[in-house]
């Protein structure tokens, strides 16, 4: 419904009126909670894609459909947006961080990796920007970022700057990160990381 939309039992297409590419034609202003909104329904599907050998050929073409058709219309200096004047230079960067973000997500999921390997890139915009209402959904999957064996060994900084950042909303997370400050990690960012999951303990714990 954000991307290529759907069709009903008529062939008529169905799409949201204020949907992530609706709001690109005609423009109307980009709305934050968009891309919030479709970053969760990628995590969700990622953990079909990440088990299966085997994917929706349609859902597929919609993820690539958003993003080919978001850099043809909203980024290209040729295109309708940016050739009539009508998206400002700040918002041009906003919306190619959003397009960057979703594609390189959508890769990895596509490789193979689940949902909670790639969220480190969500997490460093919650960093910069800050969350949107569904922030709960993505939790867990910071959560599981910091439990996994096989991420234990990579630097969770990002992971454990947002989940300071959220406050008492992570405080279900408060055992990961405890145990996440317990290891050692590599040389070049071992200190970095101990400091940083120590400072997002003390944020979480002393919000009320």
């Amino acid at each position: 419904m954000h991307g290529s939309g759907k069709f009903d039992e008529s062939g008529e297409p169905i799409g949201l009126d204020d949907g992530f590419l609706t709001m690109l034609r005609p423009y109307r202003g980009l709305r934050e909670h968009n891309f919030h909104v479709v970053m969760q329904a990628l995590f969700v599907v990622g953990e079909r894609f990440h088990s299966s050998d085997v994917i929706d050929r349609k859902l597929v073409e919609s993820l690539w459909s958003m993003c080919s058709r978001t850099r043809c219309w909203g980024l290209d200096p040729k295109g309708m947006l940016r050739r009539n004047n009508l998206i400002s230079e700040e918002d041009i960067r906003r919306l190619e961080s959003w397009i960057e973000i979703f594609e390189r997500s959508t890769f990895g999921l596509l490789r193979g990796c689940p949902p909670h390997d790639e969220v480190e890139r969500y997490a460093q915009y919650i960093i910069d920007v800050g969350p949107s209402d569904n922030i709960r959904y993505f939790i867990p999957l910071m959560q599981r970022f910091l439990e996994d064996p096989d991420c234990s060994s990579s630097d969770p900084s990002v992971i454990a700057e947002a989940l300071g950042r959220l406050g008492a909303s992570a405080r279900d997370v408060l055992p990961a990160l405890y145990a996440a400050n317990k290891r050692t990690y590599p040389s070049y960012c071992d200190v970095e990381a101990h400091d940083t999951i120590a400072n997002a303990i003390r944020l979480i714990e002393t919000d009320r």
